[in-house]
């Protein structure tokens, strides 16, 4: 009976064994594998999209021309002779103060106008002008118009010595020519002394009637 309970021992073992040599090996040594992962990273340069908005045109639009400024004082004036009161008023004279009607009212005794462009500087036009009278006097005047976006937006017109009128002196007589229709609004303060204003003085200098505006009883 012992005998018999070794060899069954011994068996036992050496199975055991064998099933441990057999979950170690399997026959042959095999390294370990070691799986690596390669990652190719690839950068694509596309080509470069065309804008699409051409190149930014920097340079600023040229202003009015010096014969732009000039015609619009020459269109002014063409509209007061033709009496087309309303294209003078649009071309400016709606900036000179005083109501359209006003405006219009002051041209009723101006048989003529006479501009002549003395020079332009940038947007002011320098003028001389001369005014015909239905009774025949002329009134002389100089300054500057300033024109901007196509219309004339402030005047500086001063009477200059000038032919008095033509009916022989009277009251009127050596006096300058008062300032004429379509300049901003005058009064006595802003003149040096007693001008001539005729019958339709625009500008109400006149208080007595007698053609002479800004006497020093007037004042």
């Amino acid at each position: 009976m012992r005998r018999h309970g070794i060899a069954m021992s011994a068996a036992v073992l050496a199975a055991a064994s064998a099933a441990l040599a057999g979950c170690g090996s399997s026959g042959e040594d095999r390294p370990d594998r070691t799986e690596t992962t390669v990652t190719s990273t690839r950068t694509v340069t596309g080509e470069p999209s065309p804008s699409s908005s051409g190149p930014t045109d920097t340079t600023a639009p040229p202003g009015p021309t010096a014969q732009d400024a000039a015609s619009v004082v020459r269109d002014y004036y063409a509209a007061v002779n033709a009496r087309d009161y309303r294209r003078a008023w649009d071309l400016g004279g709606k900036n000179l103060g005083g109501s359209y009607s006003s405006f219009a009212a002051g041209f009723a005794d101006t048989a003529r106008d006479t501009v002549r462009i003395v020079g332009v500087s940038g947007d002011v036009v320098t003028v001389t002008l001369e005014a015909e009278q239905r009774d025949g006097a002329v009134r002389t005047f100089a300054g500057t118009y300033t024109v901007r976006g196509g219309v004339i937006v402030a005047a500086d017109i001063q009477a200059v010595a000038g032919p008095t009128p033509s009916d022989g002196g009277g009251s009127q007589g050596g006096y300058p020519p008062g300032p004429p229709a379509g300049v901003p609004d005058v009064d006595c303060s802003d003149l040096d002394g007693p001008v001539a204003v005729g019958t339709d003085d625009p500008h109400r200098l006149d208080r007595d009637g007698d053609g002479v505006g800004c006497e020093p009883y007037e004042r």
